[in-house]
């Protein structure tokens, strides 16, 4: 198979994995939540609202930033969590 229809075929196979964690995650982020302006939370706490695994909310997270419709901070707090803050536009 030439490389240019090995790649198509590897896009859409990941379009097919990741639609679903992107719709999941923006679904809660602005129905459940009231589309608010920015979200402090944690990978785990998404992850368990979403009913996901917290991997898989951190490739929708990446997904949404690479389209330019969400940003997305990490950064450590006092009690070693990671605070992560994510703003999503609908």
């Amino acid at each position: 198979m030439p490389q240019r229809e090995t790649k198509r075929l590897d896009w859409i196979r990941w379009m097919m994995r990741t639609g679903p964690l992107v719709n999941g995650l923006t679904t809660y982020l602005v129905d459940d939540l009231g589309e608010r302006q920015e979200v402090l939370t944690s990978l785990d706490r998404l992850a368990a609202a979403t009913g996901r695994d917290a991997d898989d909310v951190r490739i929708a997270l990446a997904e949404l930033v690479e389209a330019c419709d969400a940003q997305y901070r990490s950064r450590p707090t006092w009690n070693g969590w990671r605070r992560i803050s994510a703003s999503v536009w609908s």
